[in-house]
């Protein structure tokens, strides 16, 4: 039977915003080999004169001693999931109507239009280069610390050969 009546794309499985950014921060865990971990961390937040809720989603950096940022947020009234808005810099006073007013779409009525608006503030400028900047920072600590690992393995090899070498040729007094 056909879907005539009813919006679209309505189904059984929808999932709230909290769901898709917790998907979102396993997947970044994967992708990035869990050099950058990300988590959500929900707050009780007035929205729209009503009680509601923040999901902020945030990237650790475990190498950079547990450095952390928020990449961006969600927010909705706390009885009703959706409509949702995302908060991120690309969504920041970006467009203009004709009018010359600002005009944001940054507003979600569904997990499919969440989604799609997540994606493009992930690939946005902002975000992609803050996530290429933790990677790489976290990739030099790495070989930073690898390397002065290194040296003092290196160290400790030559002082067990000072120290053999004395061992064979002791000194006579």
């Amino acid at each position: 039977m056909s879907n005539f009546f009813w919006p679209e794309n309505l189904s059984s499985n929808i999932q709230s915003p909290r769901v898709v950014l917790i998907a979102m921060a396993s997947e970044l865990s994967q992708v990035t080999k869990d050099i950058l971990h990300a988590s959500v961390r929900t707050i009780e937040e007035p929205f729209e004169e009503h009680e509601g809720f923040k999901h902020v989603l945030m990237v650790t950096v475990p190498e950079l001693q547990g450095f952390t940022q928020d990449l961006l947020a969600v927010r909705h009234k706390a009885k009703f999931p959706y409509p949702c808005f995302i908060e991120a810099p690309c969504f920041f006073g970006r467009y203009q109507d004709e009018d010359g007013d600002y005009v944001v779409d940054n507003e979600a009525y569904s997990d499919g239009r969440l989604e799609e608006l997540l994606q493009q503030a992930v690939r946005s400028v902002d975000v992609s280069a803050l996530l290429y900047s933790l990677i790489a920072r976290s990739n030099e600590e790495s070989m930073e610390r690898l390397s002065a690992k290194r040296a003092a393995e290196q160290e400790k090899i030559a002082e067990k050969r000072t120290s053999s070498r004395t061992n064979i040729n002791p000194r006579s007094e």
